[in-house]
């Protein structure tokens, strides 16, 4: 486990819990698909808070980041990928779960374990730095900006899968709803 991942698989007592099963070629066949189904479970959650529109606002783009990562990050892009968001009341959660390689599953645990160990708004000024004297194409801003922009909790398991060479990953993000509106 990597970062500060919780099974919410074993909690009980969530207020709600709603999934979602999708292939990421759908997704790759027209990206505007991310966005809609992250503004979709925006309003949809956003029904919990009193200011709904700043809600929202809020988590539209938290979803948004974990679905587009979810989709470019699954090896088999035919292969059915999970979303998992959870209201267990003083947070709201998220978790994807795809199948990734091993050079993907090592990055994605560095990743998430670095932005647990350090500060969020000096790994974005490090990340900017990098991509533009070292790799445009290398935003790697996604989850330091939820965690800079949203105090996000990101976490991370890792689990060698069934299929030869590749890893279960779950990814989760997690926000207190006093951040969200």
């Amino acid at each position: 486990m990597f970062g500060s991942y919780v099974d919410l698989e074993q909690r009980a007592g969530a207020l709600a819990r709603v999934e979602v099963e999708f292939a990421p070629l759908d997704m790759v066949a027209d990206w505007r698909r991310c966005g809609e189904m992250a503004d979709f479970f925006g309003a949809y959650f956003s029904h919990d808070f009193a200011d709904r529109r700043t809600a929202e606002n809020t988590l539209s783009p938290v979803i948004n980041e974990l679905l587009e990562n979810l989709v470019k990050f699954a090896t088999d892009k035919k292969r059915p990928v999970r979303v998992v968001m959870y209201n267990l009341g003083e947070v709201l959660a998220f978790e994807t779960h795809n199948e990734c390689n091993p050079s993907q599953a090592e990055r994605l645990g560095t990743q998430v374990q670095m932005l647990a160990d350090r500060d969020a708004e000096d790994l974005f000024v490090e990340q900017v730095e990098y991509a533009a004297a070292e790799d445009p194409s290398a935003s790697g801003l996604g989850f330091i900006t939820l965690k800079k922009d949203y105090q996000a909790i990101v976490g991370a398991r890792l689990i060698q899968s069934e299929l030869e060479g590749q890893y279960n990953a779950r990814v989760q993000v997690r926000l207190g709803t006093q951040e969200i509106g």
